[in-house]
């Protein structure tokens, strides 16, 4: 939702602040468990790739 909001008010600057708080949330399971690192990276990944594609939507639909 943060991703989201802060596309639509082209708060660009913010985003790498979103995942930089997302890794250190899960910083210690990062470093004990390798599986785990593949599946949230991943999973931020996608997360980022549809918020990014919602917003240029609802940005479309909003100017149109």
């Amino acid at each position: 939702m943060l991703l989201l909001i802060f596309m639509v008010l082209q708060i660009y600057s913010a985003i790498p602040i979103i995942i930089g708080l997302k890794t250190l949330a899960r910083f210690k399971e990062l470093e004990n468990n390798r599986s785990f690192a593949e599946y949230y990276l991943i999973g931020n990944f996608l997360s980022m790739i549809f918020g990014v594609l919602i917003a240029l939507l609802f940005d479309y639909v909003l100017y149109l």
